[in-house]
């Protein structure tokens, strides 16, 4: 198993400002938003975000960026907020209001492998 990095984001382009949308168009709008990290060489891996109780998912990338530009990925695909993991801590960051956070604990009772 390959190990996760220090530091990412978990970013999606999935169902914008949070309406949940129809599943081509999430397809849609995952495929441009890989696009991008291809185009703009950014290092990423696939993840499935979710709720704590995995009731609600959607697929995004882990991406290997600064936070500041976690926050501008996710307010480019119109995104809430991102997920940050730095070492064992899990952060939702919120896209919209600099600087708003809320800690979610321990980043490995989250991430599935």
């Amino acid at each position: 198993m390959i190990p996760l990095p220090e530091r990412f984001a978990i970013i999606t382009a999935c169902n914008p400002l949070g309406p949940i949308l129809e599943g081509d168009l999430n397809r849609k709008r995952d495929g441009a938003f890989r696009r991008t990290l291809v185009e703009d060489s950014i290092d990423f891996f696939r993840v499935t975000g979710g709720s704590r109780d995995m009731s609600h998912r959607e697929p995004g990338y882990g991406c290997v960026v600064d936070l500041s530009t976690a926050a501008e990925l996710g307010r480019a695909w119109e995104q809430d907020a991102v997920f940050w993991i730095a070492g064992d801590d899990l952060t939702l960051v919120s896209c919209l209001s600099a600087g708003s956070t809320v800690g979610l604990g321990s980043s490995r009772e989250r991430v599935l492998r």
